[in-house]
């Protein structure tokens, strides 16, 4: 498989510009690799910045740390000094080379080394070493054109290595082969080691995913074109393949070749059309793996842009095993194989490259790293009608009853029958019988008949095995997620290293067990939230994917569809309202639900501090990066779509007018059919009217007792009459700086006092590592839930657009921090009013952030004097900060929990 290499790698060929499918056979070339054990590794780079090898290796093994850290530790020694790299590294020869000439300073520049230490630790592969080693110093006295090529034949793609020699790395022959060689030799020997070595533990293929790939790219008979697309907002991927390279006799010269894009993003529409036109195919089908919760699909803009293609999905439903072949040419093919394990839809897709398993798309259906996670395509136990919360259909993984453990038996079994028996079972009887028959005679009393039968089948099942160890894995959900306390470490791996992985091992051998041992397991995990944003996301998909049918098959479709997919296309999932026409399945207008529901989700994406400075009234902060390109820039969406209520418009505040365009984009695309605006502070500026008093909304505070005071904010009459912005806007400016805790003193408040909470708002998963001693567990995807449901149940009886929260939300927030305080035993008080202080603290200080600010939206509107009052801290730098500046206030738990933050 070829996924096409940034352009930083036009210039050259290394491995990463040849097709996939060309290093798998490469990797297969190792006889012994797959039993290579998986474990982390330390690379180490040394030498100066100056030095252009150094500078370039250093900068791709950082694209690579970003997102691998956990399992990949790159130590930089970045040296700048006068003295001989040579010397300074302690070299044998460095008397020797300083008396000799250098013969390839003028020619390319300075030669380059690493230290002798590199080589001799334990798990570090160094990626720049020994570019002339000292046994071959001799050697520089030969001509300049003795030096132009020395290249280990061991770092050449397709070259023979040995059975437990790894192609990165140099054996004592390769060392002495390398001789001396020019810094351009020594570049390109550094890049083909860095990418030998990524290319099987790392996939970079697969990591460079949103790089733009080169003009020219390369037509090897042996490629296809696979490219990959990561969402940051969702931690979701999606895929394109073609095979536009393929040349025969009965295919025209100008004919054009069709490509198809798997799980494809809204969001990503620009850089599916800039790849399609370069490298020069047509869209020809649309494969869904499954119905989104996260996100919009682009369907309809990728049927208007290409009208003839056509769409694969698990709509209309079919039996489980169901294949379709999708034929992209006539080496290139996918099919298709309907698992309804989750839900009814879900599918998943083969990636056939000559006849020959090259990946596998799972969607939803298996991670590389988490627990499929059961309950993530369930409906909601959010109400969507008016006055009446639904009971949810007995068959929902959601349901407490018994019913819950037929629901997870009904997934194990399409589990096992579609995905363990068909591509884990060979592998793990490979691993757990690594020991191979030595071709002597077994002295037992069987005929040799019955040993001959034997090693046939075991030659079977080593060939059968082998040819899946490379076979690589590429989820649709990827990554780690503080929403769905998922833990994935890769974006795609090879099915071999999964089998061969303790964390991933351990959820292949439950779901190779029985039913019962595989509900367990999944009862074990952390609770998964599930905002009404995701239901709305699958609504409006499953909608979309109706809507393509004819109006029998819509019909017919409908009355197979479960109890609980069928009430959620009955109801509007405007949570406030229903409305009977909204039953309709077709792609119908939502403009009527703003007669339904008078709710506005106000939404601040500026700095922590700017909005605390001033912010208006009822909106919630979640801080936003911009540009959004960079990895880890649209983690503000993760928890967005926990605060928005579906369907309803959304009001956003931004910084800077270049950020208007881009945040209007982002949040269209996270929540389907909500009408989106965008001001800046500037535009409501002017409508500012600061009073020469304090203001109190309470009645019972005085000015000098509240620590912000409320301005009035009129709508500017440039906004117009369909922007639904309430008239009565209010402002809340702050003289005081944000509460962030830093240094060892300010840490001081969040030591334990009888009017002091310390809040931990990350995962449950997290919390049961380790926390502060004295601190209590609310998680943030639950504080955001509270915000949906109040927005919900505020809006119901208003005939005016409305925004913020309650006077309620301060007391249920209080309340529910208080009693996990009394339950946990800490030293609070016992009255929720004496309360004076809450010091929130999350992983990173990201969370904590939000969760401050939605405690501080809610005390604004709370009528009780003592909330309005209440002192919110944060701790910047989160549990880090606290485990190094005061490690006597956090307590270790489970050392077996894993936690990435």
């Amino acid at each position: 498989m070829l996924d096409s290499p940034p352009a930083l790698y036009a210039s050259q060929e290394p491995v990463s510009a040849g097709p996939q499918a060309e290093a798998a056979e490469i990797m297969g070339s190792t006889p012994a690799r797959h039993a290579m054990p998986f474990y982390p590794v330390l690379i180490e780079v040394a030498g100066s910045m100056d030095d252009a090898i150094v500078r370039d290796v250093t900068q791709r093994l950082r694209r690579y740390r970003n997102r691998y850290q956990p399992l990949l530790r790159c130590m930089f020694t970045l040296v700048a000094t006068a003295v001989p790299e040579a010397r300074l590294f302690g070299d044998d020869s460095a008397a020797a080379l300083e008396a000799q000439p250098n013969p390839t300073t003028a020619a390319a520049g300075q030669l380059f080394t690493a230290p002798k230490n590199a080589v001799s630790v334990n798990k570090i592969h160094p990626l720049v070493s020994r570019f002339y080693p000292h046994q071959l110093v001799c050697a520089q006295q030969k001509s300049r054109s003795d030096y132009t090529t020395g290249v280990e034949p061991a770092a050449l793609p397709g070259a023979p290595s040995g059975a437990l020699q790894p192609c990165w790395m140099d054996d004592p022959a390769t060392a002495a082969l390398s001789g001396v060689t020019t810094a351009a030799d020594c570049h390109d020997r550094a890049v083909r080691r860095v990418e030998d070595f990524m290319a099987y533990h790392f996939l970079p293929l697969a990591m460079t995913h949103n790089c733009s790939p080169p003009e020219a790219i390369s037509t090897s008979a042996k490629a296809f074109v696979l490219r990959h697309y990561v969402n940051e907002a969702s931690r979701t991927s999606s895929f394109l393949l073609a095979d536009p390279f393929y040349a025969s006799a009965s295919v025209p010269a100008d004919a054009v070749a069709g490509a198809a894009i798997i799980d494809p993003r809204a969001e990503q529409l620009e850089a599916y059309a800039a790849d399609l036109s370069r490298i020069g195919v047509t869209l020809s089908f649309i494969i869904f793996t499954h119905c989104y919760v996260d996100g919009a699909s682009g369907l309809a803009e990728l049927i208007e842009s290409f009208p003839a293609a056509r769409v694969v999905s698990g709509i209309p439903l079919g039996p489980a095993g169901t294949t379709e072949d999708v034929q992209l040419s006539p080496r290139l093919r996918l099919r298709t194989v309907r698992v309804p394990a989750f839900s009814p839809e879900c599918l998943l897709a083969e990636i056939y490259f000559c006849d020959m398993l090259k990946g596998l798309c799972t969607g939803v259906l298996w991670s590389t790293d988490a627990a499929p996670r059961c309950d993530l395509l369930q409906w909601s136990a959010f109400p969507r009608e008016t006055g009446h919360v639904p009971t949810l259909p007995p068959s929902s993984i959601n349901s407490d009853s018994g019913d819950r453990d037929a629901a997870l038996a009904h997934t194990h079994e399409m589990l096992k029958k579609y995905l363990f028996d068909a591509y884990f079972s060979p592998l793990c009887a490979s691993v757990s019988e690594p020991s191979r028959p030595s071709g002597r005679a077994a002295k037992s009393a069987r005929t040799e008949e019955a040993l001959a039968n034997q090693e046939e089948q075991m030659e079977e099942a080593t060939l059968e095995s082998e040819g899946l160890e490379q076979v690589v894995l590429l989820p649709t959900h990827g990554g780690y997620n503080n929403v769905t306390s998922q833990l994935d470490l890769y974006w795609a791996v090879y099915l071999g290293d999964l089998t061969r992985m303790k964390h991933s091992r351990a959820v292949i051998d439950a779901l190779a067990t029985t039913a019962e041992a595989f509900a367990s397991y999944n009862r074990r995990l952390p609770p998964l939230p599930h905002p009404p944003s995701f239901d709305t996301s699958r609504v409006v998909h499953l909608r979309q994917l109706l809507a393509l049918l004819r109006p029998e098959q819509r019909a017919t479709c409908l009355a197979q569809l479960p109890a609980d997919m069928q009430h959620a296309l009955r109801y509007s999932f405007d949570p406030s309202a229903a409305h009977s026409a909204l039953g309709d399945a077709s792609n119908a207008s939502r403009r009527q639900f703003a007669s339904f529901s008078w709710y506005v989700n106000l939404v601040d994406v500026r700095d922590a501090n700017d909005y605390h400075a001033l912010h208006l009234c009822g909106a919630v902060n979640v801080p936003m990066s911009f540009p959004g390109v960079a990895y880890g820039a649209r983690r503000a969406e993760l928890w967005l779509q926990c605060v928005i209520v579906p369907f309803q418009p959304i009001v956003a505040l931004c910084a800077t007018e270049e950020q208007r365009a881009e945040l209007s984009r982002r949040l269209s695309a996270l929540s389907p059919e909500s009408r989106v605006h965008v001001f800046t502070l500037a535009d409501l500026s002017d409508a500012l009217k600061f009073p020469p008093r304090h203001s109190t909304r309470g009645g019972q505070a005085t000015a000098t007792e509240l620590p912000w005071r409320e301005v009035s904010c009129d709508v500017p009459t440039s906004v117009s009459a369909d922007v639904p912005l309430p008239r009565n806007l209010l402002c809340i400016q702050r003289d005081d700086a944000l509460a962030n805790l830093t240094s060892y003193e300010d840490l001081t408040a969040a030591e334990p006092t009888d009017t002091r909470v310390v809040l931990d708002v990350r995962t449950p998963y997290e919390f049961k590592n380790g926390s502060h001693q004295h601190s209590v567990h609310v998680g943030l995807a639950q504080l955001c839930a509270m915000v949906v449901e109040d927005a919900v149940e505020a809006s119901r009886p208003l005939s005016q657009w409305h925004c913020g929260s309650s006077p309620r939300l301060a007391d249920a927030y209080v309340k529910i921090i208080h009693t996990a305080a009394l339950m946990a035993r800490l030293p609070v008080v016992w009255q929720e009013a004496s309360l004076s202080d809450v010091v929130i603290y999350c992983a990173g200080g990201y969370r904590s952030l939000i969760a401050s600010s939605l405690l501080q939206r809610a005390i604004e509107a709370s009528a009780t004097p003592a909330w309005r009052k209440l002192h919110i801290s944060n701790v910047s730098g989160g549990a880090f900060q606290i485990m190094t500046q005061r490690p006597d206030l956090w307590q270790v738990k489970d050392r077996s929990v894993v936690c990435i933050s």
